[in-house]
Parts: C-alpha cells; structure tokens; sequence
C-alpha cells in the first residue's frame, strides 16, 4: 500500500512538472506576440496555457491585456481617421472597438471608447449636412445610417437620419422625372438608381426602360462592312478584310449592347501593284589577291508609317473669378467682384501616325566586262514578290472619319549553284522566298490592321466631339446635359481620363466605375462579372450593357440592401460640431468590412461568435447602449 502511494505521488509530481513546463511555454509564446502586437495570436496563447492550468493568474492578465490592447490599436486607427477627416473610416473602427470584450475594471477604456465615437458622430451629422447641401444624397445618407449603427438606442439620431433619407428619396425621383421629360433617359436612370439605393421602392423595370431608352441610339446596330477594288486585282483579299473588319467593329459594339446608330466601315483600293518576277544575272567574287570590285551599292526609299507624341494645344472656355480694387472718383473705396468666360489654351499630349521614307541599303552586281583571270563568274536568279495596295478606309457612325494609307509586303531573296576555280569556292545558295500567296496574305492582315487602328481613331474622334459638347454644357451650368454627353463617351470604351473623374466626383462623390456599379446593382446585375476584364479600362469595363437583367440577380422592386420605405418629409438639421470641408470623394467601409472585423474581434478575441440581434449582452462583454440610454459600466468590487 505504501509503494502504490509513493508511485501515484511520484507521477502527480511529474505530470506537475509537465504541466508547469507546457504552460510556461504558452505565456512565452503570448508574451511575445503581445510585445509584437499580434494580439489574436497573444489570446490564442494565453487561453492554450489556461486550457493547461484553469484558473492561471498570468495567463487571465494576459488575455485581459491582449484585449485592452487590441481596442486601444483600434482607438488609434480611429484617432488617425478623425485626424484626417476620414470620418466614415473613424466611426467603423470606433464601432468594432466598442463591441471588442473587455474587463469590467476598464471603465477609462470604454469612456475614450465611447468619447471617439461621440466626437466622430457629431462631426459626421455635420459632414451629412454638407453633403446634402451639395447634393451628394447617397454618401450622406450612407453616413447618416453609419451614425445610427454607432449610436445605439438614440432614437433622435435615428429620426434624423430617416429624414435625410427621406430628401435624398424626393430629390432623386424628382430629379429623374425631370430630366425624364427632357429625354435624358440616362441621367434619369442613373437618378432612380441613386434614388433606390437610398432606400425608395424603385422597380428595375423602371430603371432598365430608362437605361435602354437612352442606350437604343446610343449603341450601335449591326455593322455593315464593304470592300470596293477598284482594280480588280484583289478579290483573294476582299474576305480577309471584312471579317477582320467584322471582328473590329462587334469589339466596339460590345462595350455598349445592341442599338440602332448606324455604323460601317469601307475600304477602297485605289491602287493595286502585285509583283512576282524572276530574273537571272551574271554575278562575279573577286579572286584571293585580286583587288577588282565585283559590287556596287545602291539605295531604294521605302515609305512607312511611325507614332509620335506630339503636344497640342486646344482652347477651352473656363469661367473665371475677376477682382478689380482700382480706386475710383467719386464712389466709395472697394473692390468689385465678377465672373466672366475666359478662353484657356491647354496642352494635351496626343499620339499621331507621321509618315516617314527610309532609305534601305542594297547591292548587285556591277555591269561590265570583268578580267577573268581575277574573278570567278556564276549565275545568279533573283526572286521579287511584292504586293502594294493604295487606298483609305471610311468609318461611318456619329460622323464620318476616313483614313488614307499605303501599305507594301514583300519577299526577295537571291540563290546560285555551287561554283568552284582552283582558287575559290563558292557554295550553294539555296532559294528562300515567301509564295506570293503567303505575300498578299501579309499584305492582306497589314490592311486589316489600318482598319483596326481606323476604327479606333473614329471612337477616339467621336468621343473627343462628345467631350467638347460636354464642357460646353458645364460651362452653361446644365450638368445632366453634360452627364449624357460623358455616357456617351464611356459607351465608345473612352474612360475620358482625368476630366471625366473629375465630373462623376463632383457631382456625386464617387468615382465613374462606383456610379456605373451602383447603376447595375440598381438594374439587377451582377457586379462582379462587369468588373472582369482589363482593370486599366474598369470604368468603361463596367458600362451596363443594353440587355435584360440577370435571372435572379434583384428582379424585384425592393432596394437591394433592403431598407425600409421612407415617407417624404422636410429633414430637420442635425446638433453638430464644426467640421472640416469634406474632400471630392467620401469614403466608406463597406459593410462586409465591418462584419469581417467585428467576427474577427468576437471570435478571436472574446473567443465566441458576435451576440444575435436582439439578445441579452451578459455583463461582462456588453457595449454600452447609446448616447440617451447608456447603463454605467459594472465595477468589481475591490
């Protein structure tokens, strides 16, 4: 009995000291991924060393300290947003710091927490304001919910942010009726789209009528493709081109769906030189020590085509504030304010096609009687096949742009027999030269390529009138005017570069591929499969097409982030604090964002899974309930 009881304590000692051993070697690993700020990893840690030894001071210290300093690296990134006036970044990470769990003893912790929030939400109800003032509804309405998802349980925010709702809902379906009526069916759509993502019951039919209504003679309808040989001489080519030309002008449609303007492209052949000669010639190689000159060097000039980069300069009419604070007899001292239209030349870095001749290096044998004692003679047969073809190629669409070019593809080479003397050998050259068929076939795709680069040069023209149509309208104040001129460039896959950018963020806030992704959400289409493709082209990538939506992609009537209707009423204007002048383009975490960081903080971090809507927080890991509600934090007696 003794010896059974000296060996159980001999083996509750040992399993002592294993233990021991393998909690100290989880604190180590805790320890040094909280000193790193790996604090997920620190908790994982920690709570393997309690799983060891329940109840383990250190390792509760650790992962109360774990969680203090994750929320206070959140805090931080907040502070760094508010800093910058980033205020919808602040408030998502201000959010997921209230909902991280902390002990009940870290009453500062959750005072700074509930502090940042305040201070973000009262200079974001002012940011809202300002939006709307500049009629950018969407992204305040969008604020506006952020403010309230922060301020749980304050039922005055909540009303307010109804309310700017409720005037984005009435100024865009207004605003689409109105420019309906003037038959700016794209503006109007993209109006009711931003009218149903701030939360009005807009049917996608409604939307897809407008959008087709403006897309039919916007997009092109089938293309017709012609080519005329004047010569005669090129009927082995006719087809090559016009499938090539087929293929080019299907590309441009695609961008934009089916329509009715008329496109088509022509290719005249004017002139048509097709050569395929033999020739054999007396050639000669100078004897070892003979000094008698066998070839002679002579230069053809050969045209061809190179891009440049050339600046130009075009003249586009601003308005401009004028200031004059000249005194003047009589009238009392000041200044005098004005704004007038000033004609501004503005360089614009453009690439062109300039025609260019080279000279090319060639040699043949010299004519004339040659000492033969110095030379060895042999006969040499040349081999030419040439094509040629002079022409221009017309495209037809919103105006006609034609393009002259001149194009040559050829073959030569030379070959000889094996030719031997007792001093010199010369060996066989053997022929290698391109059929003539395989000529014009190259002559044939450097055709279809001027028609490629044609029908580019057409949309790059189109677009440039489109563009200049748009700036008059800006000029003139009549921004949907302008919006449909810009459609309309984006439907030719021009993504209108900087000046486009920066009328979509004017208007709205966002970028041109935000506001074409917002549309097609709003149509019923998936967005991710408009993204695919060229991500330097995204916005025009992402052009709604003329077609129907998607099967099952938002084909009813209900907003697709579902909330609730809204009654039209007059918004009251929200208590806030002064905040800075919002920058052109409001940013947002996404919704998705934030629920990733809220599991991941819950899950890793209080080690389950977020509380469901609507249940009883336990004390320990409860938020703080709102701003007019709030419950003061549990304090542990000491």
């Amino acid at each position: 009995m003794v010896k059974v009881v000296a060996q159980l304590a001999r083996i509750a000692a040992l399993a002592a000291l294993v233990g021991g051993c393998s909690v100290q070697k989880h604190l180590k690993r805790g320890d040094a991924a909280l000193a790193s700020g790996e604090y997920i990893k620190a908790v994982e840690a920690y709570e393997d060393a309690l799983r060891v030894s329940p109840g383990h001071k250190k390792a509760q210290e650790g992962i109360n300290k774990a969680r203090r300093e994750a929320v206070r690296s959140r805090l931080a990134l907040a502070d760094a947003a508010l800093s910058k006036g980033e205020l919808p970044t602040a408030l998502a990470h201000a959010t997921v710091a209230r909902r991280m769990p902390l002990d009940l003893e870290d009453v500062e912790l959750v005072r700074r927490i509930d502090a940042t929030i305040d201070k973000a939400a009262q200079l974001a109800e002012e940011r809202v304001q300002q939006m709307s003032e500049r009629g950018r509804f969407v992204a305040a309405v969008e604020l506006a919910e952020q403010i309230v998802e922060a301020s749980p349980g304050v039922t005055s925010r909540k009303k307010w942010a109804d309310e700017v709702r409720a005037k984005a809902v009435e100024h865009y379906s207004s605003l689409a009726r109105a420019l309906a009526g003037q038959n700016l069916f794209g503006s109007a759509a993209i109006q009711l789209a931003m009218a149903r993502r701030s939360g009005a019951q807009v049917p996608v039919g409604d939307i897809l009528a407008h959008w087709n209504r403006f897309a039919e003679p916007t997009c092109f309808a089938k293309p017709t493709v012609a080519v005329v040989d004047r010569t005669g001489k090129a009927r082995d080519l006719v087809a090559k081109i016009e499938a090539t030309a087929q293929d080019d002008l299907a590309e441009l449609r695609s961008r934009c769906g089916e329509g009715n303007r008329k496109l088509g492209v022509q290719i005249e052949l004017m002139k048509v030189d097709l050569v395929d000669t033999t020739t054999t010639d007396r050639a000669a190689k100078p004897l070892p020590g003979s000094k008698v000159k066998t070839e002679e060097v002579y230069y053809e000039e050969e045209p061809y085509t190179e891009m440049e980069e050339v600046t130009e300069y075009i003249t586009r009419t601003e308005k401009q504030e004028r200031r004059d604070c000249a005194p003047r007899p009589g009238k009392e001292r000041g200044c005098v304010t004005w704004v007038e239209d000033v004609e501004v030349k503005v360089p614009v870095v453009k690439k062109k096609e300039v025609q260019k001749v080279r000279r090319i290096e060639k040699r043949r044998p010299v004519k004339g009687p040659l000492p033969a004692d110095q030379v060895l003679t042999y006969d040499v047969t040349a081999v030419t096949r040439r094509a040629r073809y002079d022409g221009q190629i017309v495209v037809t669409g919103e105006a006609t742009v034609k393009r002259a070019f001149v194009l040559q593809r050829e073959s030569v080479d030379q070959s000889h027999a094996r030719a031997e003397s007792p001093k010199l050998v010369i060996p066989a050259d053997p022929l290698e030269v391109k059929e003539m068929s395989e000529v014009t076939a190259d002559a044939a795709e450097a055709v279809a390529q001027e028609v490629r680069t044609a029908v580019a040069e057409a949309a790059r023209t189109w677009a440039e009138t489109f563009a200049d149509g748009a700036r008059k309208q800006v000029l003139g104040g009549q921004m949907p005017q302008a919006e449909e001129l810009y459609l309309r460039m984006l439907a030719l896959g021009n993504d209108g570069g900087e000046e486009l950018s920066r009328f979509f963020a004017d208007r709205y806030g966002r970028t041109v591929g935000e506001v074409m992704d917002l549309l097609s959400v709003a149509m019923g289409r998936a967005v991710e499969e408009i993204k695919g493709g060229d991500a330097s082209a995204a916005a025009t990538a992402r052009f709604p097409r003329r077609a129907a939506p998607v099967p099952g992609e938002g084909d009813g009537s209900e907003p697709e982030e579902a909330p609730q209707p809204v009654p039209v009423a007059t918004p009251t204007r929200a208590p806030a604090m002064p905040s800075k002048e919002p920058g052109v383009h409001e940013t947002r975490m996404s919704d998705d964002e934030l629920n990733a960081l809220e599991q991941e903080s819950m899950q890793v971090l209080g080690g389950g899974k977020p509380p469901e809507p609507g249940a009883k927080p336990d004390d320990k890991t409860a938020p703080p309930a709102g701003d007019g509600d709030r419950q003061p934090v549990p304090i542990k007696p000491k």
